[in-house]
């Protein structure tokens, strides 16, 4: 007896004929078993090949369901635009990404925003607010950061850190939690070299003092490895692209299935997930 129809549903279930033999049955599962195996050894090479992309899974997984502090320093110098392309919107992409797995809100993730142009300039502070608010979850969070715009201007990245040390430690530390209690890391993007407000490095160093991880991440040939492993938190913490598109690929492959978080459960928290401005 042949097998006279297969269909598939939902890429899981199987519909067969009364007439399908035993060993087409077997025919079947086992290549379905060989491009199952294909596709994960494809992915596995996938993972391994982009630099980053199993480092920043990783800390998806690890902070997906616990309270952290997350800062964002992201370059809005002029030199991110180039061939009618803006690598902002790249930044913003990873962002997003990096997030879509982890829960945001005040009693889990809090999360902030610091760009960096000619000036830096907090843009979104959930890390250490002045007044603690149930309304600080992610769909508030992504409605805020879609508004965040590119400025241009030079690259002074010793203002974005020093704003970090702020709402760490100094004058905007008023709510934020005790570092005991919460893992703090700081996430730099930048496509180059300091050119305004000094060298970066000193600030850099009081961070890493007080035990907060860092990482950078370079795009382009606008700076080198041995300045990103100097503002990282260690040699594996540095991360350098090539290109904006290479970066946009592993930022792709962070997108998850939207974790939404509200702590008072409003149903319109939901519409985050159809939100897909940048």
């Amino acid at each position: 007896m042949e097998l006279s129809q297969i269909r598939f549903l939902n890429c899981k279930s199987v519909i067969l004929q009364p007439s399908c033999s035993l060993a087409a049955l077997t025919m079947w599962a086992l290549s379905f078993t060989i491009s199952v195996y294909i596709t994960l050894i494809a992915r596995c090479f996938v993972h391994s090949s982009i630099p980053g992309l199993l480092e920043f899974k990783n800390y998806q997984r690890e902070h997906k369901d616990t309270q952290s502090d997350i800062i964002f320093l992201l370059d809005t110098s002029g030199s991110l635009v180039f061939g009618g392309r803006n690598g902002f919107t790249d930044e913003k992409v990873f962002v997003n990404n990096l997030l879509s797995y982890i829960r945001v809100s005040a009693l889990s993730t809090r999360v902030s925003i610091i760009t960096f142009g000619t000036k830096s300039k907090v843009d979104i502070n959930y890390v250490s607010p002045g007044i603690v608010l149930p309304s600080m979850h992610k769909c508030n969070f992504k409605r805020s950061f879609a508004n965040v715009r590119f400025r241009n201007g030079l690259t002074n990245m010793k203002g974005a850190f020093n704003h970090a040390f702020e709402i760490i430690f100094g004058i905007l530390s008023g709510n934020k939690r005790p570092l005991k209690q919460v893992k703090t890391a700081v996430f730099l993007l930048t496509d180059g070299y300091w050119n305004e407000g000094g060298n970066p490095v000193g600030v850099v160093k009081s961070l890493k003092k007080e035990g907060i991880e860092i990482y950078s991440i370079g795009v382009t040939s606008g700076i080198n490895d041995n300045v990103l492993k100097q503002l990282a938190t260690d040699s594996e913490h540095a991360f350098h692209y090539s290109s904006f598109n290479q970066f946009r690929e592993m930022a792709s492959y962070l997108r998850g299935g939207e974790v939404i978080y509200n702590d008072n459960a409003f149903s319109e928290c939901l519409k985050c997930i159809f939100m897909t401005k940048i």
